[in-house]
């Protein structure tokens, strides 16, 4: 399961999110060279390995907040009541 979420992360920083870091420099650096599917692999292992406690840098904090609603929060679902 961690394995799968880290591989979505890499998969949404390298495709999705359009605002630059050093991750994605170096992700789609590996792109070039590797191709999409190999470079996603290592952008996870590096995801795995960052600790954004530990010196809180905005650009990993954002990642892992939009990794997070785009795997944990889902569109509410409407009441059973409200439904015909």
């Amino acid at each position: 399961m961690v394995r799968t979420a880290l591989y979505e992360a890499a998969n949404v920083l390298l495709s999705r999110v359009t605002r630059f870091s050093a991750l994605k420099r170096w992700g789609l650096e590996v792109v070039k060279r590797r191709g999409l599917k190999r470079a996603k692999v290592a952008v996870a292992r590096k995801l795995a390995v960052i600790r954004p406690l530990e010196k809180p840098n905005a650009i990993v904090l954002g990642i892992w907040r939009e990794l997070w609603e785009s795997i944990f929060c889902f569109p509410s679902v409407a009441e059973p009541s409200a439904l015909p």
